[in-house]
């Protein structure tokens, strides 16, 4: 602006007084030396500019492309745990767990449970390799597998982003499952746990193959470690947060697998990649979000829209089973996730069994992947009702006895369960009462999202 004002004067000037000067050794009109000073300053402001937005390509690829990709162990449980030992660091309070007390409170009880029943069961500790893909490095993938028996299911549980299998998600998960009598394996993803490095997250790009090989290494036993080749429709996937979106992508790629539970999923990780900028920089999510995916693309070296379940999961023809749960209040990944899970599968042929959908405390208790924490009774017959469903067995089988009626979980907050076309609701004090006979039901059920 001060460059554009001297040359307005200097104009005005020249057309005032049109005379000559020397500079350099040469004759130049003042309006020549104005027209050379305008280009100068044109191009201090084009400098400027071009550091502006280089500056500001630097602040989008190492504050957001670089944090959304990178591998870290903020949030992974030590390595030093065990299945036996997870869940109670987990609920000891003087530990930066990230757990509050209303949640070791309700948990509490469970994980002392688990610690006892894992030391009594034990577990054993596999190795293999992730499926084989192309423009997919082949990697080690570290798992631990919990036996039920040759006669029972398989379900394959996948924690989220940059933990590992000794996460309280997992272990939980785990835990309900095998003391319900079925088989369990928790594969670290690579880049988490013990499992190989490539030193980036790809979104489901690559850790869909880490999924699918421990998918792989059940259905073949290639080793004899399992004592038992799983038969395909016996072999399931569970997965939370980014491993729900992992499970999903997999589940796709992998038309034998019979059924797919997730809890807390992603359904398009570029859609929460700009939620995840708008909450730190109100507004400009959607003028950050190009730049940061470019970048994302970049340092991952895929397409990170390649293999997403929107492109991949088929409109017609496919009629497996699915589960979906999350928090209405989750401020990680938002609930808006689950609606467009929803919004999707509606116009599909997959057919959603059960969904749960409640709004958990707040204040300082962190909410995401945190259902099984506040409601964890109702979260086991949750899991015992879908996947009973899918393998055709009944709810005594998982040691709950007969009907529903008996079963209780915290009060307090009033929510809707959709158990295989049933409506199931919590009555005032703490049990479950069917509110919709299961005939009068289809059975899918919309996505009607409430908070209680």
């Amino acid at each position: 602006l001060p460059c554009a004002r001297q040359a307005r004067i200097a104009a005005m000037s020249a057309s005032a007084t049109p005379r000559a000067y020397t500079q350099l050794g040469g004759q130049k009109t003042l309006a020549d030396a104005v027209s050379g000073k305008m280009k100068t300053c044109g191009m201090i402001c084009l400098g400027l500019l071009v550091l502006i937005s280089f500056g500001m390509q630097c602040c989008i690829y190492n504050m957001i492309a670089l944090r959304f990709v990178e591998v870290h162990h903020k949030w992974a449980a030590e390595m030093t745990l065990d299945p036996s030992t997870a869940l109670n660091y987990y609920t000891e309070k003087n530990r930066d767990h990230r757990f509050c007390d209303r949640q070791i409170e309700s948990f509490g009880l469970t994980a002392e449970a688990a610690g006892k029943w894992f030391k009594e069961k034990g577990w054993r500790d596999l190795k293999f390799k992730s499926r084989a893909a192309e423009g997919v490095m082949q990697i080690d993938i570290t798992a631990y597998y919990f036996a039920a028996g040759a006669d029972s299911p398989t379900v394959v549980v996948q924690h989220g982003n940059n933990c590992n299998n000794r996460d309280n998600t997992v272990i939980t998960a785990a835990f309900f499952l095998h003391s319900m009598g079925f088989n369990v394996i928790t594969p670290n993803l690579r880049n988490h746990g013990d499992s190989g490095k490539t030193g980036r997250i790809t979104w489901g790009q690559e850790e869909a193959y880490d999924t699918l090989g421990a998918w792989d290494y059940v259905v073949t036993d290639p080793e004899g470690k399992i004592g038992f080749a799983q038969r395909p429709e016996k072999t399931v996937l569970m997965g939370f947060s980014m491993g729900g979106l992992i499970s999903r992508v997999a589940f796709a790629l992998e038309p034998r697998i019979p059924a797919l539970f997730t809890d807390s999923a992603h359904w398009n990780a570029r859609n929460v990649l700009e939620w995840s900028i708008n909450q730190e920089y109100p507004g400009l999510g959607r003028f950050f979000l190009p730049s940061a995916w470019f970048w994302a693309e970049h340092i991952t070296g895929h397409d990170l829209d390649r293999l997403i379940p929107e492109k991949l999961f088929q409109r017609e023809g496919d009629r497996r089973l699915l589960a979906n749960i999350h928090a209405t209040n989750d401020d990680i990944v938002p609930i808006q996730q689950s609606q467009d899970f929803i919004a999707y599968i509606k116009d599909t042929d997959f057919r959603v069994l059960q969904e749960w959908y409640e709004k958990l405390y707040g204040d300082d208790c962190e909410i995401h992947c945190r259902v099984h924490l506040q409601y964890p009774e109702k979260y086991k017959f949750f899991l015992c009702s879908f996947f009973s469903e899918v393998f055709d067995r009944t709810p005594e089988a998982c040691g709950f006895g007969e009907g529903t009626s008996t079963l209780r979980f915290p009060t307090g907050i009033e929510s809707t369960l959709r158990l295989t076309g049933e409506m199931i609701q919590q009555t005032s004090n703490g049990s479950l009462q069917r509110l919709v006979p299961a005939a009068s039901t289809p059975s899918y059920v919309g996505a009607r999202l409430r908070e209680a």
